[in-house]
């Protein structure tokens, strides 16, 4: 068995480096020559490159930190603005449909809203908190609330819709 014996100055920082094929150790030599350095360097630069990308880096954790804060940011922006929307949408529904306000007990000619009945007319029964939803109308708007079951009380003395233990239906 020959043993080798690396020279003085680089006692205590030596290893052995054992290939699992020939082809793969000529891989790494050819490699080394291609880039003009020892394989040990080769070995070593290519072991701190696997050390830097496994350790974290400040600038991309500072930058991670940064987008999680603009991202919660955001969220909270959308949050804020899906509320007003809301808000919006219900005061939309409010101003296109307060005509009905008050029951219409003379029958005369009002607009109904096309989303309730095209709703309606899908054959199946609805109850008011569906019918709520599908307008997007607040169930705690009580004005708003109001409005849909004058329309639907309205239909309902026109022998469109009938107001069933489940909810809703159209008869039209």
């Amino acid at each position: 068995m020959v043993s080798f014996m690396p020279r003085k100055e680089f006692q205590g920082r030596y290893a052995s480096v054992y290939f699992n094929t020939l082809e793969e150790m000529a891989k790494w030599e050819a490699r080394a020559q291609e880039y003009n350095v020892t394989l040990s360097k080769l070995i070593s630069e290519a072991l701190n490159l696997l050390d830097k990308k496994s350790g974290p880096r400040p600038d991309l954790v500072k930058r991670l930190n940064e987008q999680e804060e603009e991202i919660e940011q955001l969220q909270n922006e959308l949050s804020i603005k899906t509320e007003l929307l809301e808000r919006y949408k219900g005061d939309i529904f409010k101003l296109t449909n307060a005509h009905f306000a008050e029951p219409d007990l003379n029958e005369g000619d009002r607009k109904y809203s096309q989303k309730l009945i095209a709703f309606l007319k899908d054959g199946k029964v609805h109850d008011g908190y569906a019918i709520f939803l599908k307008l997007g109308v607040d169930p705690q708007d009580t004005e708003a609330c109001k409005l849909v079951k004058n329309q639907l009380v309205s239909l309902e003395r026109y022998g469109l819709v009938a107001e069933t233990q489940n909810g809703w239906r159209w008869l039209g």
